[in-house]
């Protein structure tokens, strides 16, 4: 084993031996740049590509390459080649080799994939470039290669993530808007326009389109995710040196005592850490001046973040506020559309390569949606290009990777009209939902009580805002919500439509789904009592939120709960009919003025309804006279003569009170138990003289529900 662990090393160290080798060769003037029956040159290709495919290029060889690329002595295969071995193993890539490669792109000597190829990669390695000064001020130059219909997709990438307010001119405007007339509403040319209109409005007048999408394309996959595999490969190691020195830390210090110079800026987790890149920023908190820019990352305390609010200095990667809180603070009381663009352009291009364009869970995707989640919470909104990744990536979901985070995110979406909600997001849910198991459907109900509370808490309100925003007179009456308590990080205008007939769709939508649900699965208990908790909420909307409507569930949902054989959902059923009944009350109160889009006339023509389930559940649960037919109105006790006389059941009439019915029986027995003389026999109906001391038994074990049902639309349960 000792001489297999030795020859591990010799291994290695010959493998080093070759890579040096072969970049010799490219190095050397002397050698053949005869590209046919070159062996020599055909096998240092081979290893410079293979060691670049398992570990990566440090930054010395990659300047060695780039070196022998600008000097354009082997053809131009071998140069494209050479390129694409270009995944630096650091933690940083030099701004003089991004330079330097742009600089050869600018001679036109290189041909115009390769061109392409230099463009790609500098967009590939953008967040590990040191520093952009050096390519910024080549602004101007870049821009030139617009023209370019090849060159122009990624050109206005890269400038998309470049550009600062003083970059955007009005003749670089004029020179967009000219080539989009000339090749058309390109994804990429709008991308540019769009953040050249958050900088300078008044430059950019034309209309971009509202909804927002993916501006650029990923073309470089492979390529994208060896660089990323590299940059995984260094973090874990950093990570595993960490454990190292907290178990070691006398000889990690020895270590480090020879390690004086300062290390480049580290890049290494995908979520980047708070740095601030200007050289111009104060480094003092103590200095009064108030033009001197603080750096985010000296502000430690919340005090000291309120002390310099007017003058901190953001970072240079706006993805860091997902893991500083203090940061979230600034980006959140004073939102700037540019800060938002960064954002979203950020996290939408990290949503697809981390979690759309892998098969499989990863650690890495799994703690970018736990800090995106905390983020929104904080916000109390989504990220609308959040809605576009899921919106894609439902399709394609299996339902079991990263099942918490995805349905949590779900709950931050916006309000759209039903229809469009219906295409995006319900129908590929629905889809999983009915060949799931039961525990997968609960969480989906979980998931759509949080979001129709997202409708009515959030997102309603901050629609009216944005309407009243844009000039728009809203249909739903303002004057039942404050909107101007509901501001947004990111702005998007609105079309105007009836957010609340949305949300009444949504609620029969999910009806019909715990129908679905509660037939296949036999009434499950646990699916049970998250339908209960979804209709509660809904009961609950018109006068905690204020909706001018009263949505009730089915007759399926009513009497599958009235009947059931567990207690918790008959009382819960008491409490949801109790609400109802005052959420109708409140509806007939709105103001005669009020423009309800025509929802209150039919919120009040379910009282008919609502109505028989209250006689049902009276009847039944108390008036023994479930079966009697007195009502012409009820739906549930409706038997013909013959299917009684059948039945031949004793007392039938009392089968479903409050001391026999199936769900409360085990609760009669402990009544009784508790109140009759020991060794005395019992049964359930001697329960109905004591029937007042039995809901206040119930009550004690957290089923109030069914005496606050009672005692509301019974007044012989109310008075003893």
């Amino acid at each position: 084993m000792a001489a297999a662990g030795a020859k591990r090393p010799n291994r290695d160290q010959n493998k080093r031996d070759k890579l040096t080798e072969a970049i010799g060769y490219f190095t050397n003037e002397n050698s053949s740049t005869k590209v046919r029956n070159n062996l020599t040159l055909t096998l240092a290709l081979e290893v410079v590509e293979q060691w670049s495919k398992d570990e990566g290029l440090t930054g010395e060889h990659i300047a060695q390459l780039v070196g022998v690329m600008t000097k354009s002595r082997f053809p131009e295969s071998i140069n494209a080649r050479l390129l694409r071995c270009l995944v630096p193993s650091a933690a940083a890539v030099s701004d003089k080799i991004v330079t330097s490669l742009f600089s050869w792109l600018c001679t036109n000597k290189p041909s115009l994939n390769t061109q392409s190829l230099i463009l790609r990669w500098i967009i590939l390695v953008y967040d590990l470039i040191n520093d952009r000064t050096g390519l910024h001020s080549l602004y101007h130059m870049i821009f030139h290669f617009v023209e370019n219909e090849t060159l122009c997709p990624h050109v206005c990438h890269l400038l998309y993530l470049l550009t600062a307010k003083e970059n955007v001119t009005l003749s670089r405007v004029r020179q967009l808007l000219k080539l989009q007339q000339k090749m058309g509403m390109q994804p990429f040319i709008i991308g540019l326009l769009s953040i050249y209109k958050l900088y300078r409005p008044d430059l950019v007048s034309i209309a971009l389109p509202r909804t927002r999408r993916v501006y650029f394309k990923q073309t470089e996959t492979q390529w994208g995710a060896s660089i990323r595999r590299m940059q995984e490969a260094r973090r874990k190691a950093t990570t595993d040196q960490d454990a190292f020195q907290d178990r070691h830390p006398a000889s990690w210090d020895a270590k480090q005592t020879a390690l004086t110079q300062p290390s480049k800026r580290r890049r290494l987790e995908i979520i980047p850490e708070v740095q601030t890149t200007a050289s111009w920023v104060n480094t003092s908190l103590t200095s009064h001046d108030s033009n001197c820019l603080v750096p985010m990352e000296q502000i430690k305390t919340f005090k000291e973040l309120l002390q310099n609010m007017h003058r901190i200095q953001l970072p240079s990667q706006i993805g860091s506020v997902l893991r500083n809180p203090l940061l979230q603070h600034v980006v959140s009381c004073s939102p700037d559309p540019v800060l938002a663009a960064r954002f979203s352009y950020w996290i939408q291009s990290v949503l697809f390569e981390e979690i759309m364009n892998t098969d499989k869970e990863t650690d890495t995707g799994e703690q970018l949606l736990k800090l995106l989640i905390n983020f929104t919470d904080f916000l109390q909104e989504g990220v609308p290009v959040c809605e576009n990744f899921l919106i894609k990536y439902l399709h394609v979901w299996n339902g079991r990777h990263y099942r918490q985070y995805i349905l949590k995110l779900i709950t931050r979406f916006r309000l759209y009209p039903f229809s469009n909600l219906n295409d995006v997001l319900l129908e590929p849910l629905r889809k999983l939902f009915f060949c799931s198991s039961v525990y997968f459907k609960c969480q989906v109900l979980v998931c759509f009580k949080e979001l129709l509370y997202n409708f009515a808490a959030v997102e309603w309100p901050r629609y009216l805002n944005t309407l009243h925003c844009q000039g728009q007179e809203a249909n739903i009456a303002e004057t039942t919500v404050n909107v101007q308590n509901f501001h947004s990080m990111f702005v998007e205008e609105v079309e105007e439509f009836c957010a609340p007939q949305t949300m009444i769709d949504f609620i029969h939508y999910v009806d019909k789904m715990c129908l679905v649900a509660l037939w296949r699965h036999k009434d499950h208990c646990l699916l049970m009592q998250c339908a209960s908790n979804f209709f509660e909420l809904v009961s609950e909307l018109t006068l905690r939120h204020h909706l001018p409507f009263v949505a009730i569930p089915s007759a399926g949902i009513i009497y599958r709960s009235l009947f059931s054989d567990n207690a918790v959902p008959v009382s819960r059923l008491g409490n949801m009919i109790v609400n109802y009944r005052n959420a109708f009350n409140g509806l007939k109160g709105l103001p005669e003025s009020t423009d309800t889009c025509g929802l209150e006339r039919q919120g009040l023509e379910h009282i008919a309804a609502f109505n028989i389930f209250i006689l049902d559940a009276s009847d039944g649960l108390w008036r023994y006279k479930a079966f009697d037919g007195h009502s012409t109105q009820s739906s549930a006790f409706k038997l013909d003569g013959a299917t009684m006389q059948q039945l031949a059941i004793p007392r039938i009439n009392e089968s479903f009170s409050i001391h026999q019915h199936q769900a409360f029986l085990f609760f009669a027995y402990k009544f009784l138990k508790k109140t009759q003389p020991e060794g005395k026999k019992v049964h359930p109906s001697q329960i109905k003289m004591f029937r007042h001391e039995y809901l206040d038994f119930l009550t004690s074990k957290g089923l109030g529900g069914v005496k606050e049902f009672l005692t509301t639309f019974i007044r012989s349960a109310s008075t003893r």
